[in-house]
C-alpha cells in the first residue's frame, strides 16, 4: 500500500496494511541524528538561521539552500517511514540588511526602525532585539486600535475579499508538486482563521469589538474558500492548516467568543473543502477539549494535527468520542527529551495500541522533537514504530 493510500484509507475509516506515521516537526539536532549528518535543512529556528546565512551569501547560495530544503525533507520522510510529505519546514524570507556575525543579523524594519536576530545553536532559538520606536520602554502597554481604526481595517479586508479573483484552473505549482511525489500525501495548507494568541492587540480587538472581528475573519475566509477549487483541481485531497490557540489549560479565548468570532468563518472554509471533496485538518497543540464539539460536530473539521497528550488530550478518549475524526500524535516530546529508552518505548506503544484498536490515528510525535533530545531515544521511537506499526 502506498503512503498516500494508507493515510486516505485511515481518514475514510477503511482498512490499512499498517498504521500511518507522521512526526510533526524536528529540531535541527533531531534531523541530524536521524539522517546521520550535520547542517540538514530541516527544523524551526535552525532552518531560519541557515536561510539567513544563505540570503547573505547571494542568490546562488540561496537557490542551493532551497533545493537542499526539498531534498532533505524527502530524505527525512523516508528515513522515518512517514506517510505524509512535508516539503516546507520553517523558512525566513526577509534578507538581512547586514550580517553582524555567523549568528547575529540586522534587519530593516522600515520607518526608521530596525531589529537584530541572534541565534543560539544550543537551544536553537532566536532572540530578537528592537531598536528605535519599535522597542519602547520596558513594560510598555500595548494600545489597541480604536473602534474606528479597527473598522477601517475590517473594511479594507472586505474590499480585498470582494475584489479577489481566484484562479480559474488548477493551482499549477501545487499540481506540479503533487505529480512529482505521487506516492505521498503532500502536506499543504490552504488557509485558516484565528485570533492570534501571541498578539496582544489582536486579543484585545476580539474582546472589545467581537462583531467587527468576526467580519474581519469572514472576509479572510471568503478568499481562502474561493481558492479551494483551484487546489482541488490540482489534486489536493487534504487541506492542513491552523494556528495555535490553546495552552495546556485550555483555549486562549472563551468558547463563547470563539463561537461568535471564529466559528462561522472557519466553517465557511471547511464547507468549501467538503464541497470539493477535500478533507480539512486543523493543527494546534494545547488543551482544546472545551471546543472539541464545536470543531468536529459544528464546524466539521475532519482531522487534528498536534494531538497533545501533555495537555490532557487523551487519544483513546478522542477516538471514542469522535469516531469520524482522524488524530495525529500523541507521542510526547517531553518523554523523548527526558525519559529513558523504556519510557520512550512505552509511550510509543501506547500510541500504536490506540491506532490498532480504534483506527483513525496517524502515529507520531505531536510537537517539535527538541534540541538536546538523546539520540538513543529518538532512534528507539523510530525502531519501535517500525517494528510494531
Amino acid at each position: 500500500m502506498m503512503s498516500k493510500e494508507r493515510i486516505l484509507n485511515t481518514i475514510r475509516g477503511r482498512a490499512v496494511d499498517k498504521a500511518p506515521v507522521y512526526h510533526l516537526q524536528f529540531s535541527g539536532h533531531a534531523a541530524s541524528v536521524i539522517l546521520g549528518r550535520a547542517d540538514v535543512c530541516i527544523g524551526g529556528a535552525h532552518n531560519q538561521w541557515l536561510e539567513m546565512n544563505a540570503l547573505c551569501a547571494g542568490p546562488d547560495a540561496h537557490a542551493e539552500f532551497v533545493a537542499r530544503c526539498e531534498s532533505d525533507a524527502v530524505a527525512i520522510t523516508k528515513a522515518c517511514g512517514m506517510d505524509l510529505l512535508r516539503l516546507g519546514y520553517w523558512r525566513w524570507g526577509l534578507k538581512p540588511a547586514q550580517k553582524l556575525s555567523d549568528d547575529t543579523f540586522l534587519f530593516d524594519g522600515g520607518q526608521g526602525q530596525s531589529f537584530t536576530m541572534t541565534y543560539n545553536p544550543q537551544t536553537e532559538l532566536f532572540t530578537r532585539t528592537d531598536s528605535g520606536a519599535a522597542a519602547g520602554p520596558p513594560g510598555t502597554f500595548v494600545q489597541p486600535p480604536t473602534e474606528e481604526e479597527f473598522s477601517r481595517q475590517v473594511q479594507a479586508a472586505q474590499e480585498q475579499a470582494a475584489s479577489y479573483a481566484p484562479p480559474k484552473g488548477p493551482d499549477e505549482k501545487l499540481q506540479a508538486t503533487i505529480r512529482k511525489y505521487p506516492d505521498y500525501l503532500v502536506r499543504h495548507g490552504g488557509g485558516t482563521v484565528y485570533v492570534d494568541m501571541h498578539n496582544a492587540s489582536s486579543l484585545m480587538c476580539a474582546a472589545l469589538y467581537p462583531d467587527l472581528y468576526a467580519q474581519l475573519l469572514m472576509a479572510r475566509a471568503k478568499m481562502y474558500a474561493a481558492a479551494v477549487p483551484a487546489m482541488a483541481m490540482a489534486g489536493l485531497e487534504v487541506n492542513i492548516a491552523g494556528m495555535d490557540f490553546c495552552s495546556a489549560q485550555g483555549p486562549t479565548i472563551s468558547p463563547e467568543l470563539f463561537r461568535r468570532v471564529v466559528s462561522p468563518a472557519l466553517k465557511k472554509i471547511v464547507d468549501a473543502c467538503h464541497e470539493c471533496g477535500m478533507f480539512y485538518f486543523y493543527t494546534s497543540d494545547g488543551n482544546f477539549w472545551p471546543l472539541a464539539d464545536e470543531m468536529f460536530d459544528v464546524i466539521g473539521v475532519d482531522g487534528w494535527m498536534e494531538t497533545d497528550a501533555s495537555a490532557g488530550m487523551d487519544l483513546r478518549r478522542l477516538r471514542q468520542r469522535y469516531p469520524r475524526v482522524t488524530f495525529q500524535g500523541t507521542i510526547r516530546v517531553q518523554v523523548l527529551h527526558r525519559g529513558s529508552i523504556r519510557d520512550v518505548k512505552r509511550e510509543t506503544m501506547e500510541c500504536l495500541a490506540v491506532a490498532h484498536d480504534c483506527g483513525g490515528v496517524i502515529v507520531g510525535a505531536s510537537n517539535l522533537i527538541m534540541p538536546g533530545t538523546p539520540p538513543e531515544n529518538i532512534l528507539a521511537m523510530l525502531r519501535t514504530i517500525e517494528d510494531n506499526r
